[in-house]
């Protein structure tokens, strides 16, 4: 029999762009996921290739059985399931959950490919900072069109554009100023609690290589500042002062790791990705949304 395991959207619960199904291939358990994605999708082709380099007897990820990629943002990828009561990590992850987490992130960046392993595409080759802000802008248009239309069709509008022109253009500027020079890392791209889970004894399953790409030096660890804190569900109903103890203990945990990880000047580069990641959060993940407006 197959059943629906997982649906994911692209902003908008209208809009879908990958379906993961549990079924059975040659009697043992095992998944398909098609997917159908508006950004660039290589995951089965990244998935194999993770397989061939990695080396880890601590962090694994489901076998590949078969797959196509039938264009850039479209394929399949039949895999193995994952094991029979494997638990992903929560949101807001407490001191001692970060510390495991960080450290499944050190063994995943030692075993992970150092160099691409497909010929990269036109987006993938910009400097580090033409790179981002390439992203602003086109979530900058994504907030522009939803933001508009609920405009129009309320009267009410989600954010003062005066405040958000302003942050924006600072936030390119920042880009243009700290991620200049700076290196592009092939990674996993999607490094989060969600993607990591848990199975008996001490074996870690990674899943999602649908982002494997190049990305500057420094997103990776400001991704999981998003994906844990600043993406966080019903985050909006937290004090402020509270909320942000979480954000700063990220902090005080990564710009020890940037620097492990060789980023020259890592504390500002740092700054500067969660920075990204904020702005990117503001446009993509609440304002392109169809969040409720109190949400938003």
């Amino acid at each position: 029999d197959v059943e629906l395991i997982y649906t994911g959207h692209y902003y908008q619960r209208r809009h879908v762009r990958n379906s993961v199904l549990s079924c059975l291939y040659q009697g043992q358990d095992a998944a398909i996921k098609i997917y159908d994605d508006p950004r660039q999708d290589f995951e089965p082709s990244s998935l194999v290739a993770f397989h061939e380099h990695n080396k880890s007897e601590l962090l694994t990820a489901p076998k590949v059985f078969a797959w196509e990629e039938l264009t850039p943002q479209q394929g399949w990828v039949l895999m193995e399931r994952l094991p029979e009561g494997a638990k992903r990590y929560e949101q807001m992850l407490g001191p001692n959950e970060r510390k495991e987490f960080l450290d499944l992130f050190r063994e995943y960046r030692k075993h992970f490919p150092s160099e691409p392993t497909r010929e990269l595409t036109l987006t993938e080759r910009l400097p580090a900072d033409e790179f981002s802000i390439n992203r602003l802008n086109y979530w900058h248009r994504l907030a522009t069109l939803c933001e508009y239309k609920e405009f129009m069709a309320s009267g009410e509008r989600s954010v003062d554009p005066t405040v958000l022109t302003d942050l924006f253009v600072r936030t390119v500027a920042v880009m243009r100023k700290v991620l200049a020079g700076r290196k592009m890392v092939w990674c996993h791209g999607h490094f989060k609690g969600h993607e990591v889970f848990k199975a008996g004894g001490n074996q870690f399953f990674l899943i999602d290589f649908a982002h494997t790409a190049m990305f500057p030096e420094g997103y990776e660890l400001a991704f999981m500042v998003w994906a844990d804190y600043l993406n966080a569900p019903n985050n909006f109903e937290m004090d402020f002062a509270e909320w942000v103890k979480g954000v700063d203990a990220w902090m005080d945990e990564l710009r020890p790791l940037s620097e492990e990880l060789g980023i020259r000047d890592a504390g500002m580069v740092l700054e500067a990705s969660v920075l990204e990641r904020a702005v990117a959060c503001i446009l993509a993940d609440v304002m392109a949304t169809d969040r409720p407006m109190e949400e938003k």
